[in-house]
């Protein structure tokens, strides 16, 4: 018979899926043509991106506003300036995905972890 444990085992997988696959709809979706238009108007892409943070970084601007330019991976005011509405709520989900994947990691990690001495 199925535990709490093993339902919870269930949802994460399908929560990780899901995280994955709004990762690579932004990607292709969103990130792929704001990054033609930023370079066709002359403006700067990031230079350094390692395990997929640019993606990260362009949801994150066109949700928050990152008041140090220092922190800023990407020039927000580009990408807020070529950003669709349908960018934004990609953005939102892809956010709100990343949280709900990361609760339920540090949900599994504080309460469903055993150690065996």
């Amino acid at each position: 018979m199925f535990e709490y444990k093993d339902l919870f085992v269930i949802i994460s997988v399908l929560v990780m899926i899901n995280f994955g696959v709004s990762l690579l709809i932004f990607a292709q979706l969103t990130v792929h043509p704001l990054e033609k238009k930023i370079k066709s108007s002359g403006g700067e892409l990031p230079k350094w991106d390692s395990m997929g943070i640019r993606i990260s970084s362009y949801a994150f601007s066109l949700i928050y506003s990152i008041k140090e330019t220092s922190a800023q991976m990407v020039d927000e005011n580009s990408v807020r300036k070529f950003a669709t509405k349908n960018d934004r709520i990609r953005a939102i989900y892809t956010i709100t995905s990343l949280v709900i994947f990361l609760l339920f990691a540090i949900f599994y990690s504080l309460f469903l972890t055993k150690t065996k001495n």
